[in-house]
């Protein structure tokens, strides 16, 4: 069978988590500089035929120049990689490290068995990776600082490219409903997600792994440092309607985002809609025409999406202030 990546080894070679996390960033190295080339083919092809002149007319240096801003007319050309599933991706690789290198539960081909067969027959193990270790978004020092370093290293990789246009690549993390779409192509994954489930949206915590509450989840996502981030994140939150009908809990909420940003923040994005609301749109659509959710990155009236996009945002948790 022909394989389409960069080989790094077999998982039976790695006998040290540093071992094998430098075939991981080998790995996330190979597939920025594969999503970069398949921009550029984008690009090629917009410069050939697809021309905006009413757009370019608006933008800082295309009319000086006589150039369409897809053929870099425009003063900035920047263009952007952007992240989904940083939150399975940060809880599996923890997982990894504490179940393989650091108990030595299994062995990883023993860890890649289980992946492959889908957790069957193992439902104490499953259990064990879901609930055991700790997640990211529960305000945790250790595994905050291992997604401080991923994120760093894929922010790092993103910005070392440069556009056909003569800009630079920047980072980003917001995934429209593409996570929801990736779990059907993704296999299991160590952080105990099945197959077919959606991976984790945006910037945000895995569903329902977020059990400190909304403070917890704020604290871990502003501890990453969002310089090289200029194409912006998205943090899905979820809030009961009724915790912001009273004038004290709304102020509540301003000091926890103020607090949140000046911690160094950079987005969220809260749905002020109940789970009760949720499933009832999704039974009875016609009396939901105008619910407006946010979905990752853009908002969208819920009836109008996908079932299995509405069940992602039913299945978030709901979070008090």
């Amino acid at each position: 069978n022909k394989v389409d990546g960069l080989q790094t080894g077999n998982v039976s070679e790695f006998r040290t988590y540093n071992e094998f996390y430098e075939a991981f960033t080998k790995q996330l190295k190979f597939n920025v500089e594969k999503a970069v080339k398949i921009a550029q083919i984008g690009d090629e092809e917009a410069m050939k035929y697809f021309h905006h002149p009413f757009i370019s007319a608006q933008l800082e240096g295309c009319m000086e120049k006589g150039i369409d801003y897809v053929r870099g007319g425009a003063k900035y050309n920047f263009s952007s990689i952007t992240a989904y599933g940083f939150s399975t991706l940060t809880n599996s690789l923890f997982n990894i490290k504490k179940v393989v290198f650091e108990e030595k539960l299994m062995s990883l081909s023993e860890l890649v068995s289980n992946l492959n067969s889908n957790f069957k027959e193992n439902e104490t193990f499953l259990q064990r990776l879901i609930n055991r270790y700790e997640k990211w978004g529960n305000d945790f020092d250790e595994i905050d600082k291992m997604a401080g370093e991923l994120w760093e290293l894929f922010c790092a990789e993103v910005v070392k490219h440069k556009t056909l246009r003569g800009g630079k690549y920047s980072a980003g993390a917001y995934s429209m409903g593409i996570h929801v779409m990736e779990g059907f192509f993704t296999q299991p994954t160590a952080d105990g997600r099945r197959a077919l489930e959606p991976i984790s949206n945006s910037l945000s915590p895995v569903n329902n792994t977020e059990k400190n509450g909304l403070t917890a989840i704020l604290n871990s996502v502003a501890k990453l440092n969002y310089n090289k981030a200029a194409n912006g994140v998205a943090l899905n939150i979820k809030i009961h309607p009724q915790n912001l009908m009273r004038e004290k809990n709304i102020e509540k909420f301003y000091y926890l985002l103020k607090g949140y940003f000046n911690k160094g923040g950079m987005q969220i994005q809260p749905n002020a809609v109940s789970t009760e609301t949720l499933r009832d749109a999704q039974k009875h659509p016609e009396n939901y025409l105008d619910l407006i959710v946010k979905v990752g990155g853009y908002n969208a009236t819920f009836v109008d999406l996908g079932i299995p996009i509405q069940n992602d945002i039913i299945n978030r948790l709901e979070h008090k202030l």
